[in-house]
C-alpha cells in the first residue's frame, strides 16, 4: 500500500504533519525546542566575544545587537535558561551565564519600569533552575529599585520619564508584566510594602486603563495630586481608542500572575473577561495570531504580532488550570492552535545541509524548459467563482497556509488526484517577495517597492528506498551491511501560483512543472486546477508535422519542407532577445505557410485541419517544433544530421534514374574517426 508524506512550510516556517492527522503538541514543542537550541547556541557563539552586546533583531540585511539598557536585554538570557531547562546542553548552561551577566548592572536601574523584563527573564530564570544565591542578591536589588518609582499618592508604579509636557505621570499596560518580580522579592525578603505596591499597581490598573469589553488603552497618565487619570492614549497602537495586541496580551498574562501570586477572584474575573475580548474578537485569524492592533484592518498585508499570539498562549496555558474544566478545555484549545502556529520549526534553524537540500527540491520545481517541463497555465473564468479551483487556491496562499482546514483539503485533493503507486511526498511552502522598485533609468531599487509577491510552491517528490549495499564504518572501522533508508527524490511533480509576470502578480495563472514533458498527467491539472492541459512537446512536433504533411499533400517535397524550417529558424532568431518563449498561434502557422510558397488552394481548409490536429486554440512553441541548432534528415536506411545553416550543402539529384541526396565530398571528412581523402580521383582507362 503506498504512503504520503505532507510537509508544510510557513515562509521560513516548517512545520511537519504525517498522512492526513496532525503531530502531538508534545512533538510539535519538542521539536521546536530542538531547533531554539541549535538556533540560539550560533546567536549565543556568535555573540560571545562582543562584550556587553546582545542579540536584539534583524533589520536592513543585518543583525542589530544592544546593550543591557534595552527593554528587552533580559529576554535572549532567559531563551538560554528555558533551552537549557529542556535540554540539559552543559554548553547552553554555559552562555546562559555569561549572558545573564551582562544584563546584571540593571539591577541598579530606576529610571524606568522595565527592570522586571530585564532581571527576572534572565537572573529569576538562572536562580529558579540553578541556585545560585547571587543571583537572589540581583533580584533583589532590582525589586527596590523598581520600587523607586512607585509614588504612594498616585498608587501606581511610574512607566517613562520622557515627555514630560504631554504627560504628568505615564503607566503604560506593559507594567503589568513586572509585578512578578515585586512578589518574588515580598515573598523572599519578608518587605510586605514590596507586595503593597504590586496590589496597589493591579488594582488601579484595572480601574483604569480597561474599557468595558474588557480591552485596555495603552496609556494612562495621572495627575500627580489627585492620582486620577487625565490623559487616556496610545503610543503604539493604531488610535487612543483601538486595542494594540501586545498590549491586550500583557494584561491578560498580567492579571492571570497575580491571580497566581494572590488567589484574589478579582484578578481572575479580569482574566477571564480579557481572554473572552481576545478570543471572540471578529478581527481574530483563524490561525490564533493576532493583527498588530485588532482594529486595524483584517488584510494580507496587515502585519501580525507573533509576540502578542505567544504571550496569549502562555497565559491561557496557566489560566485554563484555574477556571471550570469546559471553559479551561476552550482555552487550551485557542492556546495549541497559537502554540502549533508559533512553534512550527524554524526552517533557518535547520542545519545548513539539511536548508540546501529543501532549496534543490524548489529550485528543481522551478527549472527547465518553458513550454517543455515548464508550463505556463491560465484558469478558465469559472474556476475562479466561489467553489472553483482557483479561488481554492488563492484562499490557501491568502491564510500563508495557517489555516489547518484549507491545508487538510489541500493534501487530500493532491492525493485524490495525483496517480502515482509507490510512496511520495507533498512539500507546500509559501513565499513572500518584495519587488524592488525601478528607477526612470530602468535600475532596480531595492529600498523602494510597489508591489509584494505572496505565492505558494508544491513540489510532489517520490520517496524510495535506497539500493542494498556495503559501507564502510569509521567508529568500528569496518565494512557493514548498509542500512537501506527512505530517500526523497527531486520532484515528479509541482506548481508555482500565482504566477509571476512582467514583474507583478498573475493570479489568474499558475507556473506547472513536470519532470517528464511528455507525461503531463492531464487528469491529475483538470482535477487539480480545472486548467486544460496544453499540447506536450513532443505533442507539439507530432501536430506541426501532420499540419505540414496534411496541408501539403503529395506536395510536401524536400525543397518546401526544407523552406519551411528555414524561414521557422529565422523567425526564432528574430525572437531571441525577447523575454519571453518564441510561439506560434494558428495565424502564425499559416502565414509561415504562405511565405514559403505554400498555394491558397491548399489552405483553404487550413483552420479546420489546425483546430483537428492541434485544438482549437492550441499555440506550438518554436523550440519544441524545431531544431536550431541540427537539422535531421531520415531515410530507413541513413540518418543525416547537419547544421541548418549549412543545409544548402545538400542537393537532391537524379542519378542512374534514382533520386538521391548528395552531400558534397569537401574538407575534412572522417569514417570511424579516421581521415579520408576528400580529393577528385581519376582513373586511366587502359
Amino acid at each position: 500500500m503506498k504512503k504520503f508524506l505532507t510537509y508544510t512550510l510557513l515562509g521560513v516556517l516548517l512545520a511537519g504533519c504525517a498522512g492526513s492527522g496532525r503531530e502531538p503538541l508534545e512533538t510539535v514543542v519538542d521539536k521546536a525546542l530542538a531547533g531554539a537550541e541549535r538556533q540560539t547556541l550560533l546567536m549565543a557563539e556568535k555573540y560571545s566575544a562582543r562584550e556587553g552586546r546582545l542579540p536584539r533583531t534583524w533589520e536592513n540585511g543585518e543583525d542589530v545587537s544592544s546593550d543591557s539598557r534595552w527593554w528587552c536585554s533580559g529576554f535572549f538570557p532567559g531563551v538560554l535558561w528555558y533551552v537549557y531547562e529542556n535540554g540539559r546542553n552543559p554548553r547552553v548552561l554555559e552562555y546562559a551565564r555569561m549572558f545573564t551577566a551582562r544584563v546584571e548592572r540593571e539591577k541598579h536601574t530606576t529610571d524606568n519600569h522595565d527592570v522586571g523584563f530585564m532581571l527576572y527573564c534572565s537572573f529569576g530564570n538562572g536562580l529558579r533552575l540553578t541556585g545560585d544565591k547571587s543571583y537572589e542578591e540581583v533580584l533583589l536589588t532590582g525589586a527596590r529599585s523598581l520600587a523607586t518609582r512607585f509614588k504612594p499618592e498616585v498608587g501606581l508604579i511610574r512607566s517613562w520619564d520622557h515627555n514630560r509636557d504631554k504627560w504628568q505621570y505615564p503607566v503604560i499596560i506593559d507594567n503589568m508584566m513586572n509585578l512578578e518580580l515585586l512578589m518574588w522579592a515580598a515573598d523572599r525578603s519578608g518587605d510586605k510594602s514590596l507586595r503593597d505596591m504590586a496590589v496597589s499597581h493591579a488594582d488601579k490598573t484595572l480601574k483604569h486603563h480597561f474599557r468595558p469589553d474588557f480591552s485596555s488603552c495603552h496609556l494612562v497618565s495621572y495627575d500627580t495630586i489627585s492620582g486620577q487619570p487625565h490623559l487616556k492614549q496610545t503610543h503604539q497602537g493604531l488610535s487612543d481608542s483601538s486595542a494594540w495586541s501586545r498590549g491586550q496580551a500583557w494584561g491578560l498574562y498580567g492579571y492571570t500572575c497575580m491571580y497566581r501570586l494572590t488567589g484574589d477572584a478579582r484578578y481572575l474575573e479580569q482574566a477571564r473577561g480579557i481572554a473572552g475580548f481576545l478570543i471572540n474578537h471578529r478581527n481574530m485569524p483563524a490561525d490564533g495570531i493576532p493583527y498588530w492592533d485588532f482594529d486595524a484592518p483584517a488584510l494580507a498585508s496587515t502585519p501580525r504580532d507573533a509576540s502578542a499570539a505567544a504571550i496569549m498562549a502562555s497565559a491561557l496555558v496557566e489560566l485554563s488550570g484555574f477556571v471550570p474544566a469546559a471553559e479551561g478545555e476552550r482555552y487550551m484549545a485557542f492556546a495549541e492552535k497559537q502554540i502549533r502556529t508559533e512553534l512550527k520549526e524554524a526552517f533557518l534553524s535547520l542545519p545548513e545541509e539539511e536548508i540546501f537540500k529543501y532549496y534543490e527540491i524548489f529550485k528543481k520545481t522551478l527549472s527547465g524548459t518553458v513550454g517543455k517541463n515548464l508550463l505556463n497555465m491560465e484558469f478558465p473564468l469559472e474556476t475562479e467563482s466561489e467553489g472553483g479551483t482557483q479561488e481554492f487556491l488563492l484562499k490557501l496562499r491568502n491564510s500563508r497556509l495557517t489555516d489547518d482546514a484549507l491545508l487538510e483539503e489541500f493534501y487530500n485533493r493532491v492525493i485524490d488526484s495525483y496517480d502515482y503507486a509507490e510512496n511520495y511526498l507533498i512539500l507546500l511552502v509559501h513565499a513572500a517577495y518584495d519587488i524592488p522598485g525601478k528607477s526612470t533609468d530602468g535600475s532596480e531599487m531595492f529600498d523602494a517597492s510597489d508591489e509584494i509577491y505572496d505565492h505558494i510552491l508544491c513540489s510532489i517528490c517520490p520517496v524510495n528506498l535506497s539500493k542494498a549495499g556495503l559501507c564502510y564504518n569509521a567508529e568500528t572501522n569496518n565494512i557493514e551491511d548498509r542500512i537501506r533508508d527512505w530517500i526523497v527524490e527531486m520532484p515528479d511533480l509541482g506548481f508555482l501560483f500565482p504566477v509571476f509576470n512582467d514583474r507583478s502578480t498573475d493570479i489568474h495563472s499558475l507556473l506547472y512543472y513536470t519532470k517528464n514533458a511528455e507525461q503531463l498527467r492531464s487528469a491529475f491539472v483538470d482535477e487539480m486546477f480545472g486548467c486544460t492541459t496544453p499540447l506536450s512537446a513532443g505533442g507539439q512536433r507530432d501536430s506541426f508535422n501532420a499540419l505540414v504533411e496534411e496541408t501539403l499533400g503529395e506536395d510536401c517535397a524536400y525543397d518546401t519542407v526544407m523552406n519551411i524550417h528555414e524561414k521557422l529558424n529565422e523567425w526564432v532568431d528574430s525572437q531571441k532577445d525577447s523575454p519571453d518563449p518564441a510561439v506560434l498561434t494558428k495565424p502564425e502557422v499559416k502565414r509561415l505557410f504562405e511565405e514559403c510558397g505554400v498555394e491558397n488552394e491548399k489552405l483553404e481548409t487550413f483552420d479546420q485541419t489546425y483546430e483537428a490536429i492541434a485544438g482549437e486554440n492550441a499555440s506550438l512553441m518554436a523550440a519544441n517544433i524545431t531544431n536550431t541548432r541540427r537539422t535531421e534528415i531520415k531515410t530507413p536506411d541513413v540518418v543525416i544530421h547537419i547544421d541548418p545553416d549549412r543545409a544548402a550543402l545538400i542537393e537532391t539529384q537524379v542519378i542512374d534514374g534514382r533520386k538521391c541526396i548528395v552531400i558534397p565530398m569537401e574538407g575534412d571528412v572522417e569514417i570511424n574517426g579516421i581521415h579520408v581523402s576528400s580529393g577528385n580521383s581519376e582513373s586511366t582507362e587502359s
